[in-house]
């Protein structure tokens, strides 16, 4: 179902040589529900090849969230080393890639594809939005909340939003 991702993707396609990664999120969960995808986030887990794998991050750019942003294909592309993400300022150390999920802001994202497995990884909350199609906060940090909220907006258009939620946003955002 994910496959034909990385294959699209010269990037992607390359990246894959060079380490083990994940497809994260809302590429994963819009293609399941058959919205467009905005971009692809992946969370590298282990480079095989140093140089392949510098050269590749050496044409992309930072981006906000200590990660990389490729912009030469149709759709960005992000990437993060699973051990210095945003997790990183927050002061919290995960031990792998699925570790991840537990800290993800939406219920809606905790979903991994593994790219060499072809495994999908979904954490129970994800597993409860399906249900639910609702909406809800996964882990409530406050770090870049208003890019999270304007995401929470988007997607209201697909999803409904709960209670918890609404308040957490109305709680914490700067008037």
């Amino acid at each position: 179902m994910y496959s034909h991702i990385i294959e699209q993707s010269p990037f992607l396609t390359e990246l894959k040589k060079c380490c083990s990664y994940f497809l994260i999120g809302g590429c994963l969960r819009n293609t399941q529900f058959n919205i467009p995808i905005k971009d692809y986030d992946c969370l590298v887990e282990n480079i095989k090849d140093e140089k392949r794998y510098n050269d590749l991050i050496g044409i992309c750019q930072k981006n906000k969230m200590d990660g990389w942003k490729y912009t030469n294909e149709p759709k960005n592309i992000d990437i993060f080393y699973f051990k210095t993400t945003f997790l990183t300022k927050l002061n919290i150390n995960i031990e792998n890639p699925v570790d991840f999920l537990q800290y993800c802001f939406f219920n809606m994202d905790c979903i991994l594809y593994d790219v060499h497995c072809h495994k999908i990884i979904k954490h129970k909350n994800y597993l409860d939005f399906e249900k639910t199609k609702k909406m809800d906060i996964n882990f409530p940090h406050t770090f870049i909340l208003n890019k999270q909220y304007q995401k929470m907006l988007k997607y209201q258009q697909y999803f409904s939003c709960s209670e918890n939620t609404l308040a957490f946003f109305k709680n914490n955002l700067k008037k």
